[in-house]
């Protein structure tokens, strides 16, 4: 049984993120949620709902809790190893399978000839091939239930069936998608016994992949599914963003040049002025939030880039009389009650408190610093399932060296503006957007 837990991040390219120094993402994660249920950053192509359809009626044909001869894979994963591996196989354009989670590993298994298995895949699939990226989603619109297919899974896998003229895919017993059907259970039925892809390079059912699940090539009629599925949104806001994303006003802002932080602040502002009156509440409770953020942000990545460009220690007199951390001391009371307030209707007041309170004081600088400093400790302290370092050292008292693999990070951080710190998925939206529009 597939239980994801959805992350932001592939482990192949994560680090001790740069706002997770802080711990600021969990409340920013729920607020999204909040906003927009079922959406993530890193969704991009809304078709992998069809290829979970597709997958959970294949895996259906098989017994519950079966598991490949590794005693790790199960059925929908050794199908996602076929489909990736046949997009890979088959596309000409590398850029056609920009996010397609694992394309890279199984290019490189191709490319050394070697067979495609858990091992030569992503090392956590459950959470970042395509089936852990999305799944939850699924769940969210009733592409899946209960580990099977939904209602809106059963209505679109028979939407693309038609489509694409695959007549018998779905429950018949002849026809040429009935053909295809059998062809795709054999190899799932294989690669359990093998335990890895164990069709050659020249089976045929490759093109299968690219002609029928390619994740730019939707249907017409299979967007109108999955657009409807995502704006039936009852406990959300997920309904109105889409439609403000898809309007000309703000297709026109997601395609401007601006930087990711300033966009989603702009299209919020822009929503909070044009949107309904139930969502605006939810919305100033983001800015606050996120004024927050960018404030404590601001103040503990100038004292990095000030470290990091240094090689010997620097006292906490210096990093207290920057301008962020002066700043920050001088106005993060303020805008700690502000958040206070405004998340409490969401349930978030506690969490809050329990994680900034120390923030809520009068400090002068210097106070404020050693504030800082005690906070990211403990943040990097508390993580699961193993603490991860911190920063900088303390050399001896009251002076301070950055750490080697931090100091490189330094020169990705986005502390000269005042955008969001934090996406809230609008971006996600958009690309969906313009994908579900754009059907064949």
């Amino acid at each position: 049984m597939l239980l994801p837990k959805l992350s932001e991040l592939d482990p192949e390219e994560s680090t001790d993120g740069s706002t997770e120094a802080l711990g600021l993402d969990a409340i920013a994660d729920e607020l999204a949620s909040l906003l927009v249920p079922g959406i993530r950053e890193r969704h991009q192509h809304p078709r992998f709902l069809t290829s979970i359809a597709v997958s959970l009626y294949l895996s259906g044909f098989f017994p519950d809790q079966e598991y490949a001869s590794d005693q790790v894979s199960e059925p929908w994963q050794v199908f996602e190893w076929h489909v990736v591996e046949g997009l890979v196989r088959i596309s000409d354009d590398r850029r056609s399978l920009s996010g397609l989670p694992g394309a890279s590993k199984v290019r490189q298994a191709i490319e050394s000839h070697l067979t495609l298995n858990a091992r030569r895949y992503l090392k956590s699939p459950a959470n970042n091939g395509f089936h852990g990226v999305y799944r939850g989603l699924a769940r969210e619109l009733a592409v899946e239930e209960a580990n099977q297919l939904g209602l809106v899974g059963i209505s679109l896998l028979q939407t693309w069936e038609a489509e694409q003229q695959l007549e018998g895919f779905y429950g018949g017993d002849s026809g040429p998608g009935y053909i295809r059907r059998q062809q795709l259970l054999d190899a799932i039925a294989d690669g359990l016994k093998t335990a890895s892809v164990s069709r050659k390079p020249t089976w045929q059912g490759w093109n299968f992949f690219h002609d029928h699940l390619h994740p730019q090539a939707i249907g017409r009629q299979e967007a109108k599914i999955i657009q409807t599925a995502i704006r039936s949104d009852t406990v959300g806001f997920r309904a109105e963003v889409y439609d403000f994303v898809s309007s000309k006003k703000g297709d026109e802002l997601f395609d401007s040049s601006s930087g990711r932080s300033q966009l989603e602040k702009a299209f919020h502002q822009q929503l909070a002025i044009e949107g309904s009156s139930e969502i605006r509440p939810l919305l100033r409770a983001i800015a606050a939030y996120e004024s927050f953020s960018r404030t404590l942000y601001n103040g503990f990545h100038a004292c990095i880039r000030h470290l990091a460009a240094s090689s010997t220690a620097t006292s906490g007199f210096q990093l207290a009389s920057l301008d962020e951390v002066v700043f920050a001391a001088k106005n993060l009371p303020s805008s700690y009650q502000r958040c206070l307030d405004l998340l409490e209707p969401y349930r978030l007041g506690v969490r809050f408190a329990d994680s900034f309170q120390h923030f809520s004081l009068d400090q002068s600088p210097k106070d404020w610093l050693r504030t800082l400093i005690d906070h990211h400790k403990e943040t990097q302290d508390r993580k699961l399932p193993v603490s991860k370092s911190h920063w900088f050292d303390e050399i001896y008292s009251d002076s301070y060296l950055i750490r080697a693999p931090y100091r490189e990070m330094t020169k990705s951080t986005d502390d000269n503006h005042d955008g969001y710190v934090h996406p809230y998925r609008s971006r996600a939206l958009w690309r969906f957007s313009k994908a579900l529009k754009g059907g064949r």
